[in-house]
Parts: C-alpha cells; sequence; structure tokens
C-alpha cells in the first residue's frame, strides 16, 4: 500500500478521487506517514515541500508546474532522479496516443511540422495549457534543440498567452499556443502533425473524438479507465526517461521568454 498526501488546492477533490479509485493507494490527511507527494498549484510553497519531501526519501508527483519552477525541478530531478515524477497530461491523453501511433506507422513520412494550440478559460492557470502544449510537442516531435517563447497579456492584466517555437533535433518544427485569456465557452486544443506525405489533424471543436487522416479514426466516447486515473497509474508504475527532457524544453522556455534569441536546450 503506498501512502499518499496531497498538497495544494488546485483540483483537490478530483485528485483524491483519482488515487482512491486505484489499488493499492491511500490517501492521508497528513505528510508524516506518506511515501507519495502529489502536488498542484504554483504557489512558491509547493515547490518547497517538493524539494523537501525527496530530500526525506518520498516520491514527488507535480501536476503543471509554472515553467518559472522548470530548472529548479531540473536541478531536483538530476539530484532525486527517478523519485521525482512529472503527470503528463499530454502522454497519457489517448488522442495523442492515436497520432503518435500514426507517425509510428511511417505512412506520414518524415515529420515536418507539430502545430499545438490549447485554449483554456480565465479560471484555469496558464500554466496547465502551457505544460500540455509542451508535453504534445515533445511526444508528438521528439527531442528539441532549441526554443523561442514570447508570452503576452491578451486581457491586459498579466501574462495569459504563451507562444514557443521548437526546432527539433530531427529538424522539424514544432509551434505551440497556450492561453487562459478566453471564456469557457471558446476552450479548445488543435493539434496538426505535417508529413512528407499527408496530414494529420485534431481538432476538439469540430470533432472532439476523432483523428482525421487518410482513415477515420473514432475513439470511443467513455473512457474505460477515466484519463487521470489512467495518468497516475502509468506516472508512479515506473520512471519516465523523458521527464529531464520535458523539464529541460520547459526552462529553456521559461528563459528565452521575452527575449530575440532562441535559447539552445
Amino acid at each position: 500500500m503506498r501512502r499518499v498526501w496531497l498538497i495544494g488546492d488546485k483540483r483537490r477533490a478530483e485528485r483524491q478521487a483519482d488515487y482512491r479509485e486505484l489499488t493499492g493507494f491511500e490517501v492521508l490527511v497528513s505528510g508524516a506517514d506518506a511515501d507519495v507527494l502529489d502536488v498542484a498549484g504554483g504557489e512558491l510553497r509547493l515547490l518547497e515541500a517538493v524539494a523537501a519531501a525527496l530530500a526525506e526519501g518520498k516520491t514527488v508527483v507535480v501536476h503543471a508546474p509554472p515553467v518559472a519552477w522548470s530548472q529548479e525541478l531540473l536541478s531536483l530531478h538530476r539530484e532525486h532522479g527517478e523519485r521525482l515524477r512529472l503527470a503528463r497530461p499530454a502522454r497519457w491523453d489517448r488522442r495523442i496516443e492515436a497520432l503518435r501511433a500514426e507517425l509510428d506507422a511511417g505512412e506520414m513520412g518524415a515529420t515536418a511540422a507539430v502545430r499545438v494550440i490549447r485554449l483554456a478559460s480565465t479560471e484555469t492557470s496558464l500554466a496547465e495549457p502551457e505544460w500540455w502544449t509542451l508535453d504534445a510537442l515533445l511526444v508528438l516531435g521528439g527531442a528539441a534543440g532549441r526554443v523561442f517563447c514570447r508570452r503576452s497579456d491578451l486581457r491586459g492584466e498579466t501574462d495569459d498567452q504563451a507562444l514557443s517555437v521548437v526546432r527539433f533535433e530531427s529538424g522539424a518544427i514544432g509551434y505551440a499556443e497556450a492561453s487562459n485569456a478566453y471564456p469557457a465557452a471558446a476552450t479548445r486544443t488543435v493539434v496538426e502533425l505535417t508529413g512528407q506525405s499527408g496530414m494529420l489533424e485534431h481538432d476538439s471543436l469540430a470533432a472532439p473524438n476523432r483523428i482525421f487522416g487518410e482513415r477515420l479514426e473514432v475513439l470511443e466516447e467513455e473512457y474505460v479507465v477515466p484519463p487521470r486515473q489512467r495518468m497516475l497509474a502509468g506516472v508512479l508504475a515506473e520512471p519516465d526517461p523523458d521527464s529531464g527532457t520535458l523539464l529541460a524544453l520547459a526552462a529553456a522556455a521559461h528563459r528565452a521568454t521575452g527575449g530575440a534569441v532562441a535559447v539552445e536546450l
């Protein structure tokens, strides 16, 4: 039995429900006896709690960390290795998996471009759509070599849009747009893959459960295992070899913000 302590109020009820549905986990009301720390939110105290828990030998799961944390998390990952686990919402998204499978089949030819857009409501922190888009770029484009990123304030209050352009080591180009400047009705996810022999597209507004390509694939309306539970089970089952790469990508995007020059990973 693995004992989990949740910190951060972000989607606490959903996180509790996910763990209680997973076999072999118990959610605790304090951290003294926990061996897994589950962290969601962007307050600095949470980053401090991550470092403390790793120093105590606990396993830590971090959900959608702000890119400002990325360099510190990368250092912690290098120091503590597999005990720092990243919740990767795009990696465990069945639509992203379906697109990755099409790429792996080889019929698309070499990937030329990956475009990912994630628009969220104003009730969502910018970290969530930005983390999702960077994760999707990594899953679909592979290792990145350099990143250009610019932030803006569409609503004139605080940074609510992040635009990232990535050159992958393969030579392909990646574009990611993340924003939380929109009303709930305008939330949207768009993923486009362009290869030498065709294009694949997913648009959540046009067809929430479809991937468009030469073959039309309809995904199930109902999940056998809810996405967050599936992600947590995967994250905690074994170390993720791409964690360091994703953190390096996020850290580079943070360093590139506001600059006119791309940052090398």
